[in-house]
């Protein structure tokens, strides 16, 4: 576990954890975010210089002191992000540093708020069987941490709705421009171009349901 502390510390710390929208504004949060942009810039020069090694098939001996260099950034990146997380790891959960589009991503694939909850349902159990760091956890404090659990699942579920509508409008407006696609090629009076459209409506159908599905 990436921050060497008492479960109960963690679980009181969890109590300012508030809102899907706040952002921690401490000391670590804005130091990581300080540095994550400067690590940003580096990587971004370092992959022009990748590319253009890229165009010179002979530039062996260049393109390993480049990927040696990749991987020393990124070492570096987590080395840092470690030592941060030590001093206060509720600033990873919420990081301030990341576009919307990023942050987009990590809703997606599963990094909500109600993470934080499930590592605390996770070492409640280990703690029930060998004992634990949970002792020093108060029934106050347990009960204040169950109620943010809820009012952050209610959170989370307003905006998977809300995602759910936008997804409907995008595909209602993809429906609108096929429906228009296909009476222009029906007017047109060309079999390709009615074929064509055909192909478009299974494709869009098809990326429409496995969407759902998801």
């Amino acid at each position: 576990m990436i921050y060497n502390t008492s479960l109960a510390g963690f679980c009181s710390s969890c109590i300012g954890f508030c809102g899907l929208d706040q952002k921690m504004n401490g000391q670590v949060a804005q130091k990581f975010s300080d540095y994550y942009e400067k690590w940003m810039s580096q990587l971004e020069d370092l992959v022009k210089i990748f590319l253009l090694l890229s165009r010179d098939c002979h530039q062996e001996a260049g393109f390993e002191t480049i990927v040696n260099k990749f991987t020393a950034h990124h070492k570096e990146l987590y080395m840092i992000k470690w030592s941060l997380a030590h001093e206060d790891v509720l600033a990873f959960f919420n990081p301030i540093w990341l576009s919307p589009l990023e942050n987009a991503y990590l809703w997606v694939t599963g990094w909500k708020p109600s993470m934080a909850f499930r590592l605390v349902d996770t070492l409640s159990k280990s703690d029930r069987q060998c004992g634990g760091s949970l002792r020093g956890m108060t029934e106050e404090q347990a009960k204040m941490i169950e109620a943010l659990k809820v009012k952050i699942g209610l959170e989370e579920e307003g905006v998977e709705r809300e995602m759910e509508r936008q997804q409907v409008s995008v595909a209602d407006r993809k429906i609108v421009e096929l429906v228009k696609l296909e009476i222009q090629a029906k007017r047109s009076g060309s079999a390709e171009a009615v074929a064509k459209v055909n192909e478009l409506v299974e494709a869009s159908l098809k990326g429409m349901l496995a969407g759902w599905r998801r």
